[in-house]
């Protein structure tokens, strides 16, 4: 049988065990400033402190964003643009009259784009890591042939800077033999390449190859064997060998 202490007690707890539910539904509800848009289905809410009422909302795949203004007015629907630079892009959105807005709106864009931007570039790694290419896949991809003989295919065209020779480069890449044997991967290691470009560090292929991307690209290069390691038996990779890499430019400094 229960006495009145043990039973004051457990109503206490209960209240405690309430209030805590609440207090976590409430954060929950603060933590999202983004309000629900039908057919939209966001994978980043952006907001910042300093801008209270403001929020920027992203979904993978699509070419538009949602925006509410730093003065709180009702949430607007801005197309993105794939063909400009981040920095283009902002000052575009700053001359379009119909959009209105300010100086503090672009600085809190600036900061949603760029966190959208590392948002698809981590997604990408997770998807291209995972996705090991088959023998089938790789006869397929970048069959155009530069001048060189350097196939290239660009999958995913990113919005940061050009790769530049004589810069240091980051990049995430799988290469494969064209029977779809995987002979190395920065990918598996969890730790992307870093060289300086145009400098002979690296196979005359991938230093032609890495000087045609943007940052946040995603590219096959096909490598043959002359721009290679040519009759060279380079670890699993035999002798007149034509390479196949998937690569992500991650950075260039």
């Amino acid at each position: 049988m229960m006495t009145k202490k043990s039973i004051l007690m457990k109503k206490s707890w209960i209240l405690i065990c309430g209030l805590f539910l609440m207090s976590l539904t409430v954060f929950a509800q603060e933590a999202c400033k983004c309000e629900e848009i039908p057919g939209f289905k966001r994978d980043l809410c952006f907001d910042n402190e300093k801008y209270p009422a403001a929020y920027a909302q992203f979904q993978s795949g699509v070419n538009h964003f949602y925006f509410k203004p730093v003065n709180g007015k009702k949430y607007k629907k801005i197309e993105l643009a794939s063909d400009k630079s981040t920095e283009d892009y902002l000052i575009s959105l700053a001359n379009n009259k119909a959009l209105k807005v300010t100086a503090n709106d672009v600085l809190f864009l600036q900061s949603a784009l760029s966190k959208w931007g590392t948002f698809e570039t981590e997604s990408l790694i997770k998807k291209v890591g995972d996705n090991k290419r088959t023998e089938a896949d790789l006869v397929k991809l970048a069959t155009e042939k530069t001048a060189s003989g350097l196939g290239f295919q660009l999958m995913r065209a990113g919005k940061g800077k050009m790769a530049e020779a004589g810069k240091k480069v980051t990049v995430h890449y799988r290469g494969y033999l064209t029977n779809g044997q995987i002979f190395d991967a920065s990918f598996d290691r969890g730790a992307p390449f870093e060289f300086a470009l145009g400098k002979g560090q690296v196979i005359k292929g991938w230093d032609e190859g890495i000087a045609k991307l943007h940052v946040g690209d995603h590219a096959v290069l096909r490598i043959p064997a002359e721009l290679g390691y040519g009759a060279r038996k380079v670890g699993s990779i035999p002798e007149n060998s034509e390479l196949i890499f998937e690569v992500i430019l991650l950075g260039v400094q």
